[in-house]
């Protein structure tokens, strides 16, 4: 019982002081069928045209509101970077850009090239997350997207088959 409470209070006091520091824009970003996926994005106040860190999940853009994943952190109003968060297609808020033949490889290219025509973004996107936020890095990284610059896929191989 201890554990729980200990854990609510962290979540909670990430929460507040996460919401004060960094609220998103939300946006849509269209597909080249047309479809659209929603997309949170976090701009520092110091950012008019910032390299931009996307982060493409199944498990729900919105929990990133409640903390960011290990390794960047809460504080994102003092960072060098914009952040963008999206669904995957098919999922949570992408579920009505749902359709029979997902190519998630195809998404992160249209994905990174739209996060690099906003002006908020200098042009380079650099993509960031474990497991399945790292495998589909490896599957927008095999569509070569121009302006991608790097990825940073943490425990995800790329030898792994990445059918969905």
């Amino acid at each position: 019982m201890r554990l729980f409470i200990l854990f609510v209070i962290l979540i909670l006091g990430t929460h507040a002081s996460f919401s004060q520091i960094l609220t998103p824009v939300v946006d849509s970003i269209p597909l080249r069928d047309g479809k659209k996926v929603p997309v949170d994005i976090y701009i520092p106040p110091n950012c008019t045209s910032c390299p931009v860190i996307l982060i493409q999940t199944p498990y729900n853009r919105l929990l990133f509101r409640l903390s960011l994943p290990m390794g960047i952190g809460n504080n994102l109003a003092n960072s060098n970077y914009a952040f963008a968060i999206t669904d995957w297609r098919c999922f949570y808020g992408a579920a009505s850009a749902c359709t029979s033949n997902v190519d998630r490889g195809k998404d992160g290219y249209d994905i990174v090239e739209w996060i690099a025509s906003q002006p908020w973004s200098n042009g380079l996107v650099g993509t960031w997350g474990p497991s399945a936020l790292g495998k589909i890095q490896y599957q927008t990284a095999k569509e070569n997207p121009p302006h991608l610059v790097c990825a940073v896929p943490l425990v995800a191989g790329p030898q792994t088959n990445y059918q969905e």
